[in-house]
């Protein structure tokens, strides 16, 4: 009887892991995100696109004018807050300097919490977050945000507070789709153990079952590594159509 209990222990344990893995919020927010084509980034001419890697966002604003393009990178802390927390915050008439002082203060800084987990099963799929910037190991600026989450690809970020930098309406991004190989290469300078470059003349993709489809990339693409299983990787691959499938571990540089 005590081995049942104990084996059903660990059963529910993994069960628990596998749910945090898959709705890992510092996770799912690595993956490749476009600004929808809103008007201000219409009239600049420029597309942005936005990723997370160890509580760090990334925003990289890319512009194109024929063969000449250019892109730059903006860089922010984050930590994620507990609703409650970021409720009470939200309504008080904070600007960002006072809200950085409070973070700053030692028995605040447990509040902010370095990763969270998103329940899809759930209609309500918020992300609650600060970002923050530091010098001299002191907080100097902080902007409170909320991310809403419609499914895994899709979000709303709304800011909050005296600058929250963004229309009311707030901004929607969607996982990205034929992301320009400039952009990629500086993705994967941010982040090289998830994004990796094809190795091989031609990397065959596999469905889940293992099957051999009729698609294929070429050397030199670079691919979003999203799960591992013993020899083979889950790609996703952001060409002119995103593209998921299962590839050889030694398809890619330094597996």
């Amino acid at each position: 009887m005590k081995l049942i209990k104990k084996v059903s222990q660990m059963f529910l344990l993994i069960i628990t892991n596998l749910c945090f893995s898959q709705n890992n919020a510092n996770n799912i927010l690595s993956s490749v995100l476009e600004l929808d084509k809103s008007l201000l980034y219409k009239e600049m001419g420029a597309q942005r696109f936005i990723l997370s890697d160890k509580n760090q966002v990334y925003y990289i604003d890319f512009y194109s004018n024929g063969n000449d393009f250019e892109s730059q990178i903006h860089k922010n802390k984050y930590f994620f807050l507990s609703d409650s927390i970021f409720n009470v915050l939200s309504v008080k008439e904070l600007n960002d300097k006072e809200l950085a002082s409070f973070f700053n203060e030692k028995k605040h800084k447990t509040l902010l919490l370095e990763n969270s987990v998103l329940d899809f099963s759930k209609e309500d799929r918020m992300l609650y977050l600060v970002y923050l910037s530091m010098e001299n190991e002191n907080y100097t600026d902080a902007h409170l945000y909320s991310y809403q989450f419609y499914n895994k690809n899709t979000f709303n970020q709304y800011g909050y507070g005296w600058t929250p930098g963004q229309p009311q309406i707030g901004y929607v991004y969607n996982l990205a789709k034929n992301v320009p190989r400039e952009v990629m290469f500086e993705i994967q300078k941010i982040n090289p153990d998830r994004y990796k470059t094809l190795k091989i003349k031609q990397s065959k993709i596999f469905n889940d079952k293992k099957i051999v489809t009729k698609m294929y990339l070429l050397k030199g693409d670079i691919v979003e590594i999203i799960e591992e299983k013993g020899e083979w990787l889950k790609i996703r691959y952001y060409g002119k159509r995103m593209v998921e499938g299962w590839i050889k571990k030694s398809d890619v540089n330094n597996p």
